[in-house]
C-alpha cells in the first residue's frame, strides 16, 4: 500500500477521534461515564457512514437523514442499561457492526427512493 493512502487514512483515523472526544469529554463533564464508550462508538460510526457516502454530500435529504440516523442514536444510548465497568472490544464490536449495518441500509434505501442514479466515483490509483 502506498505511503499516501496510508498516511490519508491515518488522518481519516484521527478525524474521527476529533469527532468522538467532544462527546465523551461531554458526557464524562455531566457525570455519565457509563455512556462515554456507546457514544463514542456511535459517533464513529456516523462519521463512518460519512465517509464511505460522502458522495451524496451534496444532496440535501443526505443531510436530514444524517441528523436523524444521528438523533435515534441518542435514545438508544440513553435507555440502554450499560455495563459500568469494562466491556471488552470483542463485544463492543459486533454491536458496532450492527449499527453500521443498520445506517448503511437505511442510507441505502432512502438513495433508492431519490430516484436519481448518483455513482460513486472511485479514486485513481
Amino acid at each position: 500500500m502506498p505511503k499516501r493512502n496510508l498516511l490519508r487514512r491515518f488522518f481519516t483515523s484521527l478525524v474521527f477521534l476529533a469527532i468522538a472526544a467532544p462527546v465523551v469529554l461531554l458526557l464524562h463533564y455531566l457525570g455519565q461515564p457509563t455512556l462515554e464508550r456507546p457514544a463514542a462508538v456511535a459517533v464513529i460510526v456516523m462519521a463512518v457512514a460519512l465517509k464511505i457516502y460522502w458522495y451524496l454530500h451534496r444532496r440535501w435529504w443526505f443531510w436530514l437523514a444524517m441528523v436523524l440516523i444521528g438523533a435515534l442514536h441518542v435514545p438508544i444510548i440513553l435507555l440502554v442499561p450499560w455495563p459500568t465497568g469494562w466491556v471488552p472490544a470483542p463485544i463492543m464490536i459486533p454491536f458496532a457492526v450492527l449499527d453500521l449495518i443498520v445506517v448503511f441500509a437505511l442510507i441505502s434505501l432512502i438513495e433508492k427512493l431519490d430516484g436519481e442514479t448518483s455513482h460513486r466515483q472511485l479514486p485513481d490509483h
